[in-house]
């Protein structure tokens, strides 16, 4: 398990690998388990997040959250070096190196985008 996290965060693993199973599959596992965190703390969750009020009123729930995401931007951050160094190692097409680059940025960008909209 090390062993794959410590060949991920250097970059030696494909590009492909690196990008969907790391940058697109675990990402999407964390934000289920966040969302399922955030609906413990909400006596009526759908219409808790129907109402876009994803941060619990209790301190202890609000602490569980923000810590949890940034847990998940750690993880981000982490995935966005590990697949940055991957694209720079890739030696197949040069556009998939320059989308899957691209793709990284702007996601964490809109990652961060909807935890700031959503705790304010």
């Amino acid at each position: 398990m090390f062993t794959i996290l410590k060949e991920f965060w250097l970059g030696n693993l494909s590009l492909s690998r690196s990008y969907w199973f790391f940058g697109n599959i675990l990402p999407s596992i964390f934000l289920i388990i966040i969302f399922l965190i955030t609906s413990g703390f909400h006596d009526r969750p759908l219409d808790a997040f129907i109402a876009n009020q994803f941060l619990p009123a209790t301190i202890m729930g609000k602490i569980v959250v923000v810590s949890s995401c940034l847990l998940f931007f750690i993880y981000v951050f982490i995935s966005i070096v590990a697949i940055w160094r991957s694209a720079n190692r890739y030696q197949g097409r040069k556009l998939w190196k320059i989308l899957a680059k691209f793709a990284i940025i702007v996601s964490g960008l809109a990652y961060l985008k909807d935890f700031l909209k959503y705790l304010s």
